[in-house]
């Protein structure tokens, strides 16, 4: 273990209207560690990653990213400070293929045109390193839910995120596919990744 963490969360509070939703949380996260946020619903696990991953902005506390205090404003800062948040509705576009959706908002372009054969073949090269079995040319409307939750994983590596927050992964899947996600996750554990996995009951952890 390094010795400094990827991510300090320091007494972050949200307040919406006079209610508090959080109030003087503190989370600290490792490279290479996979840390649990386990509760009931509406305990507050979603509204923390969020202020995260730059959808909400704290009320109060700070955010450090390797030691360094992080502003995270909107969602473009917490990508560039390499964090992706996977939802649990999946945020991608159905009618575009796999490679598109990796490349969604970054295309690969060459006086003006955008370079779909190089799209094409490094999204494949993420694709075959999360050992997913579809194509970078396939229509992510053709998955199914675990495939398209690989698509957002791929993504988040195409990007180069370091915290890879996940939340409620298994909500919708078999118990086949829960494990061959746990599998991924405790892989990319192994390359150094920081993963947050949310969930409000254990049987739904790694």
């Amino acid at each position: 273990m390094t010795a400094t963490p990827v991510l300090e969360m320091r007494h972050i509070a949200k307040a919406f209207g006079k209610f508090y939703a959080l109030k003087g949380v503190d989370l600290t996260v490792w490279p290479g560690e996979i840390h649990a946020l386990m509760g009931e619903n509406g305990a507050g696990k979603s509204t923390l990653m969020k202020i995260l991953a730059g959808a909400y902005t704290a009320t109060s506390g700070e955010i450090l990213i390797d030691g360094k205090p992080q502003t995270i404003r909107g969602p473009k800062d917490a990508l560039a400070a390499g964090i992706t948040l996977i939802y649990q509705e999946m945020q991608l576009a159905p009618n575009l293929t796999v490679a598109e959706n990796i490349f969604l908002g970054s295309e690969l372009a060459r006086g003006g045109l955008v370079q779909r054969k190089a799209m094409l073949s490094q999204a494949q090269a993420v694709i075959d390193r999360l050992g997913a079995q579809f194509k970078a040319s396939d229509r992510v409307m053709t998955l199914t839910i675990a495939e398209q939750q690989q698509v957002e994983i791929a993504r988040a590596l195409h990007r180069q995120s370091r915290i890879l927050v996940m939340d409620e992964p298994t909500a919708a899947l078999s118990s086949r596919e829960t494990q061959r996600l746990f599998e991924l996750i405790l892989r990319l554990r192994d390359e150094g990744m920081a993963i947050i996995y949310i969930s409000h009951r254990i049987g739904g952890s790694v």
